[in-house]
């Protein structure tokens, strides 16, 4: 099977009881994905004189945030795709459906010996030491993601925009390898090293690798600035559950299955807001997936929903329903892999996959970009103002 149409992220979990179990429903909508072509259109249907639509882009699974870069901006998601935003004709252009001509030597491999490239969910920065260069965290999963088996890497851009080569990292950054043979469900198992988000908090000049799926909840470890690997590491870190060099974050409520992933943090004027995704996704409109928020003052947390309640022991504001009706529209399902983009003015947007009402029971994930405003300190949508506009 070429680059083109490998299928990654192939997993589903589930809701009732939170087993990890093979993932046909992920597979099938991102081989979906794969096999339309790319869709730069956008809606910019007003629905009066003050009030927008979101801009939409077909054909978008786990998305990172967006990022500035060359006075464009870049978007990655999985397979790796990878897009740009072009401001002379106000839409998405694809770029290319492949991440590396050569697969890093830390990546899996098949019974032949050839690397597996199941690639998902990539998080791209501007690169703290060089700010020509862009840096794409994404997974490498293992033939069998059942047994919670997967490595973090990164890799680094050169050239021009619409035309990117990328180099990978020589070694993976963290791994989870359930070594001692635990459960993949139990919370005592390593965090899954899926779903990575690097975050680069520009007030303490630290990085951070934010990463983690069901397993043992969402955890934060810091990176080195200066070469993307977990701080004290050069390479080839397994973390687990109770490892001294990460915090865990965001978890369910004991006794549920923890069926949380697709975790973001974006830095506001005055708290760190930690994004999660709640419940499952894949299943096109009958997806479960909903987005869940909380803030605090530090960026190791504890996070804290409106409630007071902390989101490592299962709190959890809801910020957009599975359903549509937080938004009052039932055109979007299942969103998923928040990201916040500020542009050169200081205005604010929230991206995320959701599974389009419009296209039925089949829909295979689009990106929606909406306008982001706070209210009494916590995040709400703004349709007075349109990305790109």
């Amino acid at each position: 099977m070429s680059k083109q149409s490998e299928p990654i992220r192939d997993a589903l979990h589930s809701a009732e009881t939170g087993n990890l179990m093979t993932y046909s429903l992920r597979a099938f909508c991102l081989i979906s994905l794969m096999l339309m072509p790319p869709l730069a259109g956008c809606l910019d249907v007003a629905t009066d004189s003050s009030e927008f639509e979101p801009i939409i882009l077909d054909g978008v699974h786990d998305p990172g945030q967006m990022v500035s870069h060359q006075g464009q901006v870049f978007l990655a998601a999985s397979a790796v795709e990878t897009w740009m935003f072009e401001d002379s004709s106000n839409s998405w252009k694809f770029l290319a459906d492949f991440l590396y001509e050569e697969a890093p030597s830390w990546d899996f491999q098949d019974d032949e010996g050839e690397p597996l490239q199941n690639y998902w969910a990539p998080s791209t920065i501007v690169a703290p030491w060089d700010d020509e260069q862009l840096l794409m965290y994404h997974s490498a999963v293992s033939a069998d993601e059942n047994t919670g088996v997967s490595r973090i890497g990164f890799a680094t851009s050169s050239g021009d925009l619409s035309d990117l080569s990328w180099t990978p990292s020589t070694d993976f950054v963290v791994e989870s390898t359930n070594a001692e043979g635990q459960d993949p469900e139990s919370r005592l198992a390593d965090p899954f090293a899926i779903d990575p988000a690097v975050f680069f908090d520009s007030n303490t000049n630290e990085m951070w690798l934010l990463y983690g799926s069901h397993t043992s909840g969402i955890y934060l470890v810091e990176l080195d600035p200066t070469s993307g690997y977990v701080l004290g590491e050069s390479g080839g870190t397994r973390i687990t559950a109770d490892d001294h060099r990460a915090t865990m974050v965001a978890s369910r409520a004991a006794g549920e299955p923890n069926n949380i992933e697709a975790a973001y943090i974006y830095s506001g004027p005055e708290f760190y807001y930690l994004f999660t995704n709640w419940d499952v996704c894949c299943n096109g409109i009958d997806s479960t997936y909903n987005i869940r928020v909380g803030r605090s003052t530090a960026i190791e947390g504890p996070y804290f929903d409106d409630q007071g309640l902390q989101l490592n022991e299962g709190g959890g504001r809801l910020f957009i329903d599975a359903d549509g009706e937080t938004l009052d529209d039932e055109r979007f399902h299942g969103p998923g892999h928040a990201g916040v983009f500020e542009d050169e003015e200081g205005t604010l947007f929230l991206s995320h996959h959701f599974y389009d009402g419009a296209s039925g029971k089949d829909s295979s994930g689009s990106l929606a970009i909406w306008g982001l405003d706070f209210e009494n300190g916590w995040p709400v949508i703004d349709r007075t103002i349109r990305f790109g506009q």
